[in-house]
């Protein structure tokens, strides 16, 4: 059973995650397993074998997370404020769960992950720590300098408490305690997180139980303690010193210590006396396994550099047995339960080498050697798995022995291509952990290549010589076969052509006429053959055809907002394809280029299409070519005006002001006219406001100025009262491209409208 450890650290939790990691050959391994808690911090760790599932507590989240040995969550206990200390029956049956927030302890079945009672600690406030020994269950509790020791006897038929067990009243704070089920007769406290730290031990075998054996100092910061199962000593772990301090339980001075490094922060004891000791460490290994009164740890474990962080402080707990350690660390707000497989063996390595490639049939040796604490027996066995592609889920091979200095080999030869991985294993042994290895070779036939030479360009129906040559590492023998093939627009999936053979060289060469033009592309392949790989190369000919003539009309026009344009492209001879595409690319990059028609050209070469003209438009004529007549394109640009339209209110007739006047709209002198334009929209369009003046018989310009419309494509200005009768005004409103916001219409004028005001 485990001994104790009571966290008093909080932090914020994050979302699930888990990985399994290995670590062979280096210094300090890693976990064997790790897995992300739900929890929002962590207070305490216990294992219960018996079910083989790991306790943690939460003090901010008031919960008791269970998880299996793997850190698979498989049950939670809730409404337990500020959960903390845990601590198990001596049959495994219940979880007892201190629980500061309602000063109780919570029992909790462990078979059914249900509470089964609660047990109020009467006057004693913030129950914070437990401990089993003398057969009574044993609390740490009391807020800031209330701190005090009291007990629950659940072995009668009603529990009976007892508060204020150390009569001399001398923790400032909860103390921790400590206890080992081997020693059921001593009890172990301490200060947290003070300096210096006061610790003390207790006789509790009596009936006047607790009686105190010693009182002393443990180092500063004190964050955990463990007995020994002889009963004998007690083990720290404190900020200061750098050092897991034993001290004697009958008197508390000091007998040894485990070495380890700066901020020892949590202690287990296992029931064989293995020691697990760990540190506040992001640099230096987090946990350090350790034979009973021995000063070389026999294992060491390093949690930071695979980014599960530190361990928190009293983070340790062992399974009863030994086989595991499980360890909790934290890395920011998250933190992971790490599964530690049989820590107590030495670690070790297993290295593999072999050649990186090989060619099929071909014989290869591999190589290794296996290494870790005391040196394994000259003559150890070590299976071998081959894993290809015939046997996708491993093959046995015939086990290999070491050598005096731990080396290995054998030999090996892959039957199929693809990737060999080979594996050896060591199983281990009561002092050695096992470990295993791989390396993975590349089986292949050598690489072949193919190199083809051809014209950079040619004339259609005439002639052309291809060459190359086809090489291997193991050179090819003359007369090897070549196949190829030539793919153009004739012959799009490829035409088959003759083979041809390699002289001596690996050199090749073939003529052909090609019957048509554009890219034409000769591939030349070799098949490949028992050791050498299959290979191609191409190369590609320009091919010449015949120029097309294609022409569209109306470039250059202007047209009104919303007139339906028929463009006509005219196709002169091609060889085969007589297809044309007309495209329309309206100005303004809220318009695609849209295809209007893909029609074959009448008798005549033409093809026609309308575009509804509303803004300046690139219109393209596309013939793709074909097989002897070379593609082309031509573009014309032609310009739409905008739809513009202006009305006048407030005028109280219409009407001459000659006989050879145009109509004016007749206004008060006192009177605002009210002109509205009306304009196709465009985001950010504005129309310019033009006001002329009649004055000696010509029109002389009086304003302009540029106004916004709103999204209706609607202007409404009020011009303003002239206060000037006889006066003669003309306005219109005008689309001025660039300078009315974009460029996607052409300057457009809308007509004038005459004013004429009188008194």
């Amino acid at each position: 059973m485990r001994n104790r450890r009571i966290s008093t650290a909080t932090a914020l939790a994050v979302l699930f995650s888990s990985a399994a990691l290995t670590g062979l050959g280096s210094t300090a391994a890693h976990a064997d397993g790790h897995a992300v808690l739900p929890v929002a911090s962590v207070a305490d760790v216990v294992v219960d074998s018996a079910h083989q599932r790991v306790f943690v507590s939460d003090p901010t989240g008031g919960k008791v997370v269970a998880t299996d040995y793997s850190g698979n969550v498989v049950g939670t206990l809730g409404s337990l404020p500020e959960a903390n200390g845990l601590e198990l029956s001596a049959d495994s049956q219940t979880l007892y769960v201190a629980v500061p927030g309602s000063d109780e302890i919570a029992a909790i079945d462990t078979a059914g992950l249900t509470e089964s009672a609660r047990y109020s600690t009467g006057t004693a406030d913030a129950p914070t720590t437990l401990a089993r020994a003398g057969g009574k269950l044993w609390f740490g509790y009391g807020t800031a300098t209330e701190g005090n020791i009291g007990s629950l006897d659940l072995s009668g038929s009603d529990p009976v408490l007892a508060v204020a067990q150390d009569s001399r009243s001398r923790w400032y704070y909860a103390p921790r305690l400590a206890s080992n089920p081997a020693a059921p007769g001593v009890l172990a406290a301490g200060v947290p997180g003070l300096s210096p730290s006061a610790v003390a031990t207790y006789d509790v075998s009596g009936p006047n139980a607790p009686r105190l054996m010693a009182q002393d100092q443990a180092g500063s910061n004190l964050r955990d303690l463990a007995v020994t199962p002889d009963g004998h000593q007690l083990v720290t772990a404190s900020g200061s010193p750098y050092e897991h301090q034993v001290l004697s339980t009958s008197d508390l001075k000091k007998v040894g210590s485990y070495p380890t490094d700066a901020y020892p922060n949590a202690v287990d004891i296992a029931a064989d006396g293995t020691v697990a000791a760990g540190i506040d460490g992001y640099y230096e290994p987090d946990v350090y396994i350790f034979e009973p009164g021995t000063t070389q740890p026999v294992r060491k474990y390093d949690f930071a550099d695979t980014g599960t962080g530190t361990l928190v402080p009293d983070g340790l707990a062992w399974e009863p047995d030994g086989n595991h350690l499980f360890a909790v660390t934290e890395n920011g707000s998250t933190y992971r339960l790490n599964t530690l497989n049989a820590p107590t063996k030495a670690t070790t390595t297993v290295t593999v080498s072999a050649p990186s490639s090989v060619v099929p049939g071909k014989s290869l040796t591999v190589t290794g050697k296996v290494s870790g604490g005391d040196a394994l027996p000259a003559g150890t066995s070590l299976t071998v798995t081959r894993t290809d592609a015939q046997s996708p889920s491993g093959k046995a091979l015939a086990p290999v022995t070491t050598a005096e200095d731990g080396t290995f080999s054998f030999t090996d030869t892959p039957p199929v291509e693809g990737d060999a991985k080979y594996s050896v294993s060591y199983a281990g042994d009561a002092g050695h952990a096992p470990a295993s290895a791989t390396r993975t070779v590349a089986v292949a036939r050598s690489a072949t290549t193919v190199t083809v030479s051809a014209p950079a360009t040619a004339t259609r129906a005439k002639s052309l010589t291809v060459t190359g040559k086809a090489a291997n590492a193991e050179a090819l023998p003359a007369g090897t076969e070549l196949t190829v093939r030539r793919t153009d627009l004739e012959s799009p999936s490829g035409k088959a052509l003759a083979s041809v053979k390699t002289k001596a060289d690996g050199t090749f060469s073939f003529t052909d006429t090609p019957p048509a033009g554009g890219d034409v592309k000769y591939a030349v392949s070799y098949a490949g053959d028992a050791t050498r790989a299959a290979a191609s190369g191409s190369d590609t000919v320009a091919v010449s055809r015949t120029a097309a003539t294609l022409s569209l009309n109306n470039n250059g026009t202007v047209y009104s907002y919303g007139k339906d344009v028929t463009f006509t492209a005219h196709l002169g001879t091609t060889y085969k394809n007589r297809t044309v595409e007309i495209w329309a690319n309206p100005y303004g990059s809220d318009k695609p280029n849209v295809l209007v028609k893909k029609a074959t050209v009448n008798s005549s070469g033409n093809v026609s299409a309308v575009v509804d003209m509303k803004r300046d438009t690139t219109v393209t004529a596309v013939f793709a070519g074909d097989a002897r007549t070379a593609p082309k394109s031509v573009k014309v640009t032609v310009y739409a005006n905008v739809s513009v339209s202006t009305s006048l209110a407030k005028y109280y007739k219409t009407g001459k002001v000659s006989a050879n006047s145009s109509t004016y709209y007749w206004y008060r002198k006192n009177t605002g006219p009210l002109f509205t334009t009306t304009m196709s929209y465009y985001a950010g369009r504005h129309h310019r406001l033009d006001i002329d003046v009649y004055v000696q018989g010509q029109w002389h310009r009086g304003y302009e100025e540029f106004f916004a419309l709103g999204t209706d494509g609607k202007s409404v200005i009020d011009l303003g009262a002239s206060d000037e009768a006889g006066l003669r005004v003309r306005v219109r409103s005008a689309y001025v491209n660039d300078s009315s916001g974009d460029n996607v219409n052409s300057t457009t004028y809308s007509s004038w409208k005459y004013l004429y005001f009188t008194n």
